[in-house]
């Protein structure tokens, strides 16, 4: 028997208390939980002092688990899975901390121990609020903590423990390499791990998620404040504590979603910030919702109005960053989403988790013993249909769930206690009202398109062949949506500046508008005149771009005339102006990016479907190509001494003016030409060849020497080097790309490869390289190793055929191939035989290089030619995109305006709480 086996090297004890520490937590977490409800039921102190003393405990516990995690981690114990997949014996130590959160274990561990840091911190500071607020967060760590307990109940996971040995998961129990006691030093798989992913091992990967889950953490400040308001029927006194936290909230979790894009844009080389992926959505949305919740609240510290509404939001919110968990730790999201987890057996627990908190959360909506109950008897149905169902229906039970979820909670609505009191149409407070609805419709719009993957598997489990697939271009599905939402809330947002609570004196108001929307216009034009901002096939992007600029001068005219530069009382203006840059930026950089790389000679569709000619440009080693404003050269390419970085050097110079003069002979779509007349080149040569250029017929040796590549520009002064890259992931058999930008004031140059060959050449025994494809039109070209190959004609032969060839059709097709010193016609016979194309390898070896003909298509006249080099002529080659990002510093620049008004709105609302306390206590 395998637990027989006295196995040797294993470090069995720092698992056997991490295991501990982790039953610990949840042990103590259940009784803090249980002690803080006691406490609100009875009143009775000892209760709540229980409940401090076992949190407090539960954060020794979760502490003795993050630091058992990291002695395994840093020891380089092998034998436990958890550090097998998430490091290696290379892995430089700054990385160390993006193994521990890689994983789906280490990122439930950073979740809670934001948790329990913010669990703390709500025990000094909640005051009266401590028992329903802090009692909510140990329940939500009682269900955190058991996604780590790893324990088997038949085919039934319950969590999965990062303390786990590879020996011991199920799928390793009968492996015959665990039969042998030293196994840790007779197999080599136990002598590395599998390091972390390469895209991860970034500084970015080290700041990004604890950043993002402190917003996720976050957001169940203001979910338990609300739940204590409902559990106390205590309806608006909640929010005065809990508008601080909510724009924390929006603060932190903002700066984490900002940072994933920077990362994106930086790193991960998705061709920009901002993808609409699955992931990036799933935590935008509770972003989203907070911001209407934390408006909404603003609201009711006035006047009871629109507290229904602000309970939904605030709830949901913490809902829907569960939702998110979901989502992206399901596997629903596999196909869809690049940066998800794999589902890995907690499924079922994910589910009662999401769902259970939804229904604690309706449940306490409804103010009805009678609803209550018959709201209870609904989720005990769910709950028994799971049972019964379990996988089989799983999606389908969980949406009948929710959609009876959503007719109680329009039964809470409709008995939720009100005041008849409206708000005056011309008062902030309805405008903010109106503003929150519309962050509502831009949530659900989001939501809606992000769970296309959670629709397809309802309708497929029961039965409906209603399959929903994204769209080519899932910006454009988004953006239909997004930029009216976008340009309405910008308007909404510039207009409420001026509205005063209550009543608002509508010919002052008109006279404040006046000036910021002067300047919006005036902004507007400018910025369209100055910088050639075309808003292509969407005139939209002028509006949102008009729209932006008015929030920004809105909020910069109301902090300085009316509110008098006061910067205390800025920090939401100055919020504002942020959020104005933010939406600026993007729109400039998004929908004015330019592909400066293009391909003039050759087919890049060829190498692959995702190559366009429009938008990529092949570069052989050493030429130097013009490049819209640039001239570059392609120069080296090594590997780095990661051994998983492929990094190759690109330098850029400037283009100087050129011209050319009489008799100056150019290449151009591989014939000569000879200049007739001096001039200054345009951009194209087609606009100059009518009267500047002749075309040479039959150059002669001494005008093939002397004749360059024809060029609008020449290149002048070096300027920079961008160091693109491949990314080699062994872990999944895959190559990612890495971009290298080029920052400046105004514009990024944003530079990526899409081919590089990271391998040696294999070479024949005559020194041909391999093989490259090639389909070709006649008057078609390709650039080889510097070389251009051109097909002039195909011909059919009709004279001097063997007799045995009669019925069969021969072909001569003719070629050019050349260099700027050089040309020489050629041609390739071949038989169709039957369709079938026979023809014998063609030598060209004083050019270096081999062709073979290998079809042909005599309706379109296309030849698909193999073609291989010589190692004396062979140069190597890349493809690469380069993008420019006209402005898009301005987005990062609103990025930090915009959380540092929302951090001094954050000290205003909390001094106006303490000041409001000791009111109150005096």
């Amino acid at each position: 028997m395998i637990e027989d086996i006295a196995y040797v090297g294993e470090h069995l004890l720092p698992g056997q208390i991490g295991t501990a520490f982790i039953l610990l937590a949840v042990a103590t977490s259940l009784m803090s939980a249980f002690g803080y409800f006691r406490s609100e039921n009875l009143g009775e102190e000892s209760w709540l002092g229980f409940g401090r003393t076992t949190f407090r405990l539960h954060t020794v516990a979760m502490l003795g688990v993050i630091g058992t995690l990291f002695y395994i981690i840093i020891g380089k114990h092998y034998e436990y899975y958890y550090v097998s997949e998430h490091m290696n014996n290379t892995m430089p130590w700054q990385f160390i901390l993006s193994c521990f959160w890689e994983g789906q274990e280490g990122s439930f561990l950073l979740w809670t121990f934001w948790n329990v840091v913010l669990g703390n911190v709500l025990i000094r500071i909640s005051g009266k609020w401590e028992g329903p607020v802090v009692g909510t967060f140990a329940a939500v760590q009682v269900f955190l903590t058991t996604m780590m307990v790893g324990v088997y109940f038949g085919e039934f996971q319950f969590g999965q423990n990062p303390f786990a040995l590879i020996r011991e998961l199920p799928a390793n129990i009968s492996s015959p390499m665990f039969l042998d006691p030293e196994y840790l030093f007779n197999f080599d798989k136990f002598a590395d791990g599998k390091g972390l992913n390469p895209l991860l091992q970034n500084y970015w990967n080290t700041i990004h998620p604890p950043t993002l889950f402190l917003g996720f953490a976050s957001t169940l400040v203001p979910f338990a404040y609300a739940i204590g308001g409902l559990v106390r029927k205590d309806f608006k006194g909640w929010m005065a504590p809990a508008i601080p936290w909510s724009f924390f909230v929006i603060m932190i979790l903002g700066t984490g979603i900002l940072m994933g894009g920077a990362w994106a844009y930086e790193a991960l080389g998705f061709g920009g910030f901002w993808a609409w992926d699955p992931v990036e959505n799933s935590s935008l949305v509770p972003w989203i919702t907070m911001v209407g919740g934390a408006h909404l609240m603003l609201i009711n510290k006035r006047k009871q109005t629109s507290l229904f509404t602000t309970f939904i939001l605030v709830l949901s919110t913490f809902l829907l960053v569960l939702y998110s968990t979901f989502l992206t730790r399901s596997g629903v999201l596999g196909d869809s989403s690049v940066h998800s987890f794999v589902e890995t057996g907690i499924l079922p627990q994910l589910y009662f988790y999401y769902l259970f908190f939804i229904f604690a959360a309706v449940y306490l909506l409804l103010q009805s013993r009678r609803h209550r109950m018959g709201y209870f008897i609904t989720g005990a149905l769910t709950l028994l249909l799971v049972l019964i169902f379990r996988e089989k229906l799983s999606m389908s039970v969980t949406t009948f769930f929710l959609v009876a979820t959503a007719v109680w909670a329009v039964v809470a609505y409709i008995k939720f206690e009100r005041t008849e009191e409206e708000e005056d149409l011309w008062s902030r407070e309805f405008w903010m009202f109106i503003g929150s609805l519309v962050l509502v419709i831009s949530a659900v719009h989001i939501s809606l398109r992000n769970s296309i993957p959670v629709w397809n598997l309802v309708f497929g489990e029961m039965g409906i062949d209603a399959h929903f697939a994204e769209p080519e271009n899932i910006a454009d599905a988004y953006h239909k949506v997004q930029i009216p939402i976008a340009i309405l809330l910008c308007i909404l947002i510039a207009i409420t500046h001026y509205f005063r609570y209550t009543k608002t004196d509508m010919r002052k108001f008109v006279r404040n508008m006046v000036w910021p929307f002067a300047l919006a216009l005036l902004g507007s034009a400018a910025f369209i005149h100055f910088t050639d901002f075309s808003y292509k096939a969407n005139p939209l992007v002028v509006v949102l771009l008009a729209a932006s600029i008015f929030v920004i001068a809105a909020s910069v005219d109301y902090a300085v005339r009316i509110l008098k530069g006061k910067l205390n009382f800025s920090g939401a203006n100055i919020a504002h102006v942020g959020f104005g840059m933010i939406l600026l930026g993007a729109v400039v950089s998004t929908s004015q990016q330019e592909f400066i790389s293009s391909n003039d000679i050759g087919d890049l569709s060829q190498l692959s479907d995702n190559f366009s000619n429009a938008e990529n440009k092949a570069m052989y080693e050493g030429d130097t190509l013009g490049m819209r404003d640039y001239f570059v050269v392609y120069k080296d390419k090594r590997w780095q001494p990661d051994s998983v970085h492929f990094e190759v050097d690109v330098e850029y110079y400037d283009r100087a003016p050129r011209t050319y003069e009489q008799g100056d002979l150019v290449f151009k779509k591989g014939a000569l030409f000879i200049c007739v007349q001096d001039h200054t080149p345009s951009a194209e040569f087609l606009d100059d060849m009518e009267p500047y250029w002749s075309e040479v017929p039959f150059p002669n040796s001494r005008q093939l020497k002397v004749a360059q590549p024809w060029e609008n520009g020449k290149p002048g002064a070096y300027l920079f080097t961008l160091h693109p890259s491949l990314i080699r992931n062994d872990r999944m058999g895959s190559t990612s790309r890495e971009p290298s930008i080029k920052h400046y004031l105004g514009k990024d140059i944003y530079t990526y490869l899409n081919y590089v060959d990271t391998e040696d050449p294999v070479i024949d025994e005559r020194g041909y390289h391999e093989e490259r494809k090639h389909v070709l039109m006649v008057g078609q070209s390709i650039s080889i190793s510097g070389h251009i190959v051109e097909v002039d004609s195909v011909n059919l032969i009709t004279d001097g055929r063997p007799e045995i060839l009669q019925n069969e059709d021969t072909y001569n097709v003719f070629f050019t191939v050349s260099r700027k010193d050089r040309a020489q016609p050629f041609n390739l016979p071949f038989i169709s035989l039957r369709g079938q194309v026979i023809a014998e390898d063609y030598f060209l070896d004083d050019w270096g290089f081999k062709f073979r003909l290998e079809n042909f298509d005599p309706q379109r006249l296309e030849v698909t030619l193999q073609v291989a080099e010589h190692d004396s002529v062979a140069k190597d080659f890349i493809v690469m995109t380069a993008v420019v990002f006209p402005q898009i510093n301005i987005l990062w620049i609103g990025c930090l305006v915009m959380v540092i008004g929302t951090v001094i709105a954050i000290l205003h609302r909390i001094r106006e709480f303490r000041r409001r306390n000791t009111r109150d206590a005096g």
